[in-house]
């Protein structure tokens, strides 16, 4: 298996109670199918039902088999 990278990003908007949230997210598999990194990006709150908070937050995942 070859090495991949890969990103995906989402909008999501709540106009009831006018929030905004933009998420990036990056993958990149060094050892196929479960050595990996991820990393991923939100700007926005991560609690729910906030409104207006502009937050923003950074989350790493590393897998990796010994």
């Amino acid at each position: 298996m070859d090495k991949t990278l890969r990103s995906w990003d989402v909008f999501q908007t709540n106009s009831s109670i006018d929030k905004q949230t933009i998420q990036m997210v990056f993958a990149y598999r060094f050892q196929p199918p479960f050595g990996q990194i991820q990393l991923a990006f939100q700007k926005g709150s991560t609690r729910f039902g906030v409104s207006k908070d502009r937050g923003a937050a950074l989350f790493i995942k590393l897998a990796y088999v010994l």
